[in-house]
């Protein structure tokens, strides 16, 4: 991997992850594929959010991996590779001392398996403070249940983020 070239983004949007066998594609190694899995898990978790959707979309392949999921893992890779200079700053003066601001996004079906939707959410405080990418619990019906579903879970995190700040000062 020290001689690939970097990549522009963590996961290709055209790469379609299945547990299914495709024409050319053969299992590989689940132990390599498993490191691979876990280095970059333990990247999401301690500094890097912005891999997070990738690296979960990635985890469900654990058990049966194929060589484009191995590929795509790799990509996370050749991305952090690419990034290696670069971090997420967020600007202090732009939220106050008490302050909390939250992003989410959500992408609908993006399970080809079962239909469930993958959901994201940040928030921010002097910093990033916490940060979560997983597969929805519900199948959304439309782009606009699968959002209602992330605010809805996101919110909670918010309300349970600002009481541990008011319980904490």
């Amino acid at each position: 991997m020290e001689a690939a070239h970097g990549a522009a983004t963590p996961l290709n949007d055209k790469v379609k992850l299945h547990l299914v066998v495709a024409e050319g594609d053969g299992e590989v190694d689940p132990k390599l594929y498993q490191a691979i899995i876990g280095s970059i898990m333990y990247i999401a978790f301690t500094m890097r959010p912005n891999i997070s959707f990738a690296v979960a979309a990635l985890n469900r392949y654990n058990s049966r991996s194929f060589t484009r999921n191995l590929t795509a893992a790799k990509c996370v890779l050749r991305y952090l590779k690419a990034m290696k200079g670069h971090c997420l700053c967020f600007n202090p003066s732009t939220t106050g001392p008490n302050t909390l601001i939250g992003y989410t996004d959500s992408e609908w079906a993006s399970n080809s398996a079962n239909r469930k939707s993958q959901e994201g959410h940040i928030f921010i405080s002097n910093g990033t403070i916490s940060w979560q990418s997983r597969k929805q619990d519900l199948v959304a019906t439309s782009t606009l249940v699968a959002e209602y579903i992330t605010c809805s879970e996101a919110s909670r995190e918010g309300r349970w983020l600002l009481q541990l700040c008011k319980d904490t000062s």
